[in-house]
């Protein structure tokens, strides 16, 4: 944490890129104090559990058909 602060301090990227350590801690509290971020947490839970087989079953039948490498 004292290498992204230090980074933060030195102004290499905009706050908007890499906010502070503490501006982070600061807005995780109040998503964990206001329940936004276990509502988030469940939508982005959601979005994967529905995301990664739909993903895997298009790749695969295209992977599983391909000859096996140096064979």
């Amino acid at each position: 944490m004292g290498i992204w602060q230090a980074i933060c301090a030195a102004g290499i990227w905009s706050p908007v890129l890499l906010p502070e350590p503490l501006t982070v801690g600061r807005y995780l509290w109040a998503a964990i104090l206001d329940g936004s971020l276990a509502e988030s947490a469940w939508v982005t839970s959601k979005r994967l559990l529905i995301a990664t087989p739909l993903g895997a079953s298009s790749v695969c039948p295209w992977a599983c058909s391909r000859p096996a490498a140096g064979g």
